[in-house]
């Protein structure tokens, strides 16, 4: 029970840390995102021993993030990526962050043990990013890997990022 409310407490503090840090007007370049997802990747999957590569398109460092975005986008990776720390059971994940037919697209991949169709359904973490995803005019999904384990979809129009 102990264990139960230290993670509940941390990861309180890391959500307040993330709300912070987003509504700062300085963070609205998109580079500076990048870097607070590249830490919290490099410092959730080395602890796990999980091997990740970042597919960057140039032309996303263009993209203005207004504060809703930057808050939203920031909180839904950092559940993928906590969801995928802990009940992935994967060696290995990808994470592609591109502009696509009008849209902002990240999707992280991993070659773990998938996701069941209950989990996607009633999922308390799974709910909120895709609302998240729905108060940024985009869409979440959570889907099978064609290679094997999850694919986590989030597109953005790009016409709400500017």
């Amino acid at each position: 029970m102990a264990d139960k409310i230290g993670d509940n407490a941390r990861e309180l503090l890391d959500a307040v840390g993330t709300l912070v840090w987003s509504i700062d007007p300085r963070h609205d370049r998109f580079d500076d995102v990048l870097t607070q997802l590249k830490n919290f990747a490099q410092e959730m999957f080395s602890a796990k021993d999980i091997s990740y590569e970042f597919g960057i398109q140039e032309e996303i460092n263009k993209l203005h993030l207004p504060l809703d975005a930057r808050k939203n986008l920031l909180l839904i990776f950092k559940e993928a990526v906590n969801n995928i720390v802990k009940h992935a059971k994967c060696q290995n994940v990808k994470v592609s962050l591109r502009i696509a037919d009008g849209f902002f697209a990240v999707q992280i991949s991993d070659d773990g043990i998938g996701i069941s169709e209950e989990i996607n359904r009633n999922g308390h973490g799974i709910i909120n990013m895709r609302s998240r995803a729905l108060a940024m005019g985009g869409r979440f999904e959570v889907s099978p890997d064609p290679g094997g384990g999850t694919l986590v979809s989030l597109y953005i129009p790009l016409s709400k990022l500017t």
